[in-house]
């Protein structure tokens, strides 16, 4: 899970950003659920697209693939960014988050 701690209206608060949660494994048998939980990474915070807000990339992977997720922290809450922010790989690349980030 990726948990941002701030100052929201003068008051501490500790905020989920993305993470999944299994209270209760399941035992093995034909009847129960999978779990195949995902790994999450900061890969990045800073201001993407210069508007003065903070930006968060998050990482994560499963096991059959992974993906990268923007989150901008907002006055409230982080919420997810717009599409537009996280189509293009080639972006992060130049952008220089890529270079030595550990592989998940």
């Amino acid at each position: 899970m990726v948990l941002l701690r701030r100052v929201v209206t003068g008051k501490l608060e500790t905020q989920l950003i993305e993470g999944e949660f299994y209270p209760k494994a399941f035992k093995a048998d034909a009847k129960a659920s999978f779990n195949a939980p995902n790994t999450y990474k900061v890969i990045a915070v800073m201001d993407l697209d210069g508007d003065g807000k903070i930006e968060v990339v998050v990482g994560s992977q499963y096991y059959e693939g992974g993906a990268t997720t923007i989150y901008r922290c907002g006055q409230r809450r982080p919420r997810l960014c717009s599409p537009w922010l996280v189509e293009c790989e080639a972006d992060f690349a130049r952008l220089g988050l890529y270079q030595n980030v550990p592989s998940f």
